[in-house]
């Protein structure tokens, strides 16, 4: 049903009302009483004048069990399961206000992220979505920096370009020509959570500081989130094919990062340019056979012809106990510390160098015997420690890594640092056999 009415006084009224699933709109208007001025002398030849503006408009919005499509040029957004209610109040002299609380809530939202050809080529899609606004007032006649704002926009699960994010919750604030914006996040199947906070103010419109604050524990490294994390940890740059064989990652991390914006939007060279957090990673136990840089490291032993030496050494699909490492990033790369892994006859002590742009990294691998190993095998380990480890260079795509040896010449350093291969058998004796063959077989063209 529908009514509108409309008088000389000024008066305008305006119901919408579509039930069964419900739709509901209330406009109203009025002027007020008329006064005892006489009315105004029209001047001979004006036009003639409409009914005079309202002075205030009153919307009441009800909305129930509403889908809604929303298009310009092409598909923006896409709701089911709306609803919605609250008032607004309008007026040339009272600026925009909210008489009561505004509430919408949608069981899913979809909204198209593709390109113009093929928008549903990629999509975020909301699901148990409200949002609550509580106070909302710009005064008529006011800039910016009057407007009053206070809201709460939640979302139980959202999935984006294939990473998924559970109760979201975005506060904003605006007050006094300033807003801070708050968002907090999970990831399913971690615990802890994901804080990002900024606020923005006339003077940096161009350029948002945002602080983050990250705390996951047992973070699933399967999808794209196992290819973000390879940015942190290059050691989980998987072999394809073989997703999903790592253990899980543990993350804390505070920083903070400026929102650069030019003339086409977010740039997202400035945006890691200006990355500068600190924070620790850990690797939970399980094995690390996909790993293309712990393979990479596995051949590289192999091409050097010591591989037989060090069987049992090597633990078997690189299975390790858990390990953490602090790491910081700053002007655009990642530093990984020491990213220490034990095994029952190995310690093996990661550091790497990531840039983040351009996706390389540059792993230095550091192995150490522990327990009961071969001498040879020792004589090996401790010969490759002393030249500085086994680099292990890449890019985090789907090109193979290169695993950078030491020289001949920093291996020749090496093993006289410790007497020449014979003067290990004439000190140890049987107890060394095979070391001295071990440590010229270390040594390419020897």
């Amino acid at each position: 049903s529908a009514a509108l009415a409309a008088s000389s006084g000024g008066e305008l009224s305006l119901a919408v009302v579509l039930h069964e699933g419900g739709f509901r709109l209330d406009l109203a208007s009025e002027e007020g009483p008329p006064g005892d001025e006489p009315p105004p002398v029209e001047e001979e030849g004006a036009p003639a004048e409409g009914p005079p503006l309202p002075l205030s408009l009153d919307l009441a919005l009800d909305l129930q069990g509403l889908s809604l499509h929303l298009r310009s040029g092409g598909p923006l957004l896409i709701g089911e399961g709306l609803d919605a209610s609250g008032r607004l109040v309008l007026g040339r002299d009272l600026g925009a206000r909210l008489a009561e609380p505004l509430q919408i809530a949608a069981a899913e939202l979809l909204i198209p992220l593709g390109d113009a050809a093929s928008p549903w080529s990629d999509a975020a899609i909301l699901r148990d979505v409200s949002l609550d606004v509580s106070e909302f007032a710009f005064p008529a006649g006011g800039g910016l920096g009057d407007l009053r704002l206070e809201a709460t926009l939640r979302c139980g699960e959202l999935e984006l370009s294939g990473i998924r994010f559970a109760d979201l919750v975005l506060s904003v604030s605006v007050a006094e020509g300033r807003a801070h914006l708050e968002l907090r996040g999970k990831h399913p199947g971690a615990e802890g959570e994901i804080a990002l906070a900024t606020d923005v103010d006339g003077s940096n419109d161009s350029a948002w500081p945002v602080a983050l604050d990250l705390d996951l524990k047992r973070l699933p490294v399967r999808g794209l989130v196992g290819d973000y994390a390879a940015y942190l940890l290059p050691l989980v740059h998987e072999t394809r094919g073989e997703r999903g064989d790592f253990p899980p990652v543990s993350l804390r991390a505070k920083g903070k990062l400026k929102l650069v914006f030019g003339e086409e939007g977010p740039e997202p060279q400035a945006i890691l340019d200006s990355l500068d957090a600190r924070g620790e990673v850990a690797l939970g136990a399980g094995e690390l056979a996909a790993s293309r840089v712990l393979r990479a490291y596995a051949a590289g032993l192999t091409r050097l012809e010591v591989a037989e030496l060090l069987e049992g050494v090597i633990p078997q699909r690189l299975a390790f106990a858990g390990g953490s490492s602090g790491f910081a990033i700053t002007g655009g790369r990642l530093r990984l510390h020491a990213l220490g892994l034990e095994a029952e006859r190995l310690r093996l002590r990661a550091e790497a160098d990531v840039g983040l742009a351009n996706q390389s990294y540059e792993v230095v691998l550091h192995a150490t015997p522990r327990g009961e190993v071969p001498e040879a095998a020792r004589a090996v380990l401790g010969t490759l420690e002393r030249t500085g480890g086994v680099r292990v260079r890449g890019k985090l795509d789907d090109s193979a890594p290169e695993l950078v040896l030491p020289s001949r010449a920093a291996l020749l350093r090496a093993i006289d640092a410790e007497g020449a291969a014979e003067a290990w058998l004439e000190r140890g004796g049987p107890a060394l056999e095979g070391a001295g063959d071990a440590l010229r077989r270390l040594v390419p063209g020897k």
